[in-house]
């Protein structure tokens, strides 16, 4: 009897998600994104497999909940450092090249943000458009405050705009990593064709 309660009580304690993405962060770090297994998370979480299950339906959407956090962690960092910027022009670069170095040093970030270079089998679906999501609520903010200050003539919503720089950014963490382009290159490409044609008029001179 005791022996049942005992059971009973093991797997009913509460383990939260973010508990979880850690136990799946220690399962990938030893055994990599295509090898761990749920099982594997659920024996270091202390749950069991369908506990696991119950939470997150696959191996596909446990990853990409950890990837969400750990890049959603980035990105608020990041947002904190980029209002310390005056100058929104500056803000832009200092905030792409901060990705671009990210998705290089950064596995999982990299994971996130740079789908199309990884190998068919680690590629995470859902993943695009969370990074997506993501750098758009970075940017918004980032772009308001351009605007209101006079620094930027954007011509479309913050939000549109922020989309398109997201997509912008996403190709250009592809190609520095297919075409190998350097850190220097990186800025050289966003300083002219990204936050150039953002500037307002008055500014920009």
């Amino acid at each position: 009897m005791s022996a049942a309660i005992s059971t009973q009580k093991r797997t009913h304690v509460r383990v939260s998600d973010k508990d979880i993405l850690h136990a799946t962060r220690i399962c990938i770090d030893l055994s990599g994104p295509d090898k761990f297994t749920m099982a594997d998370v659920a024996r270091e979480a202390g749950l069991t497999r369908v506990q696991i299950y119950n939470r997150f339906g696959n191996r596909d959407d446990l990853i990409l909940a950890l990837l969400v956090s750990h890049a959603t962690y980035f990105a608020e960092n990041l947002g904190k450092t980029l209002k310390t910027i005056p100058d929104t022009a500056e803000a832009i670069v200092h905030g792409m090249m901060a990705a671009v170095q990210a998705a290089q040093t950064d596995t999982y970030f990299g994971m996130l943000v740079g789908p199309a270079t990884l190998q068919q089998e680690t590629r995470i679906p859902g993943a695009p458009e969370a990074a997506l999501r993501l750098s758009q609520q970075l940017w918004v903010p980032v772009l308001e405050r351009g605007v209101e200050q006079g620094q930027l003539n954007l011509g479309l919503a913050p939000a549109e705009v922020a989309s398109w720089i997201g997509l912008t950014q996403l190709s250009l963490l592809t190609a520095t990593q297919t075409f190998y382009l350097s850190l220097e290159q990186c800025e050289t490409y966003i300083r002219t064709f990204i936050v150039k044609p953002l500037l307002s008029e008055d500014y920009a001179s």
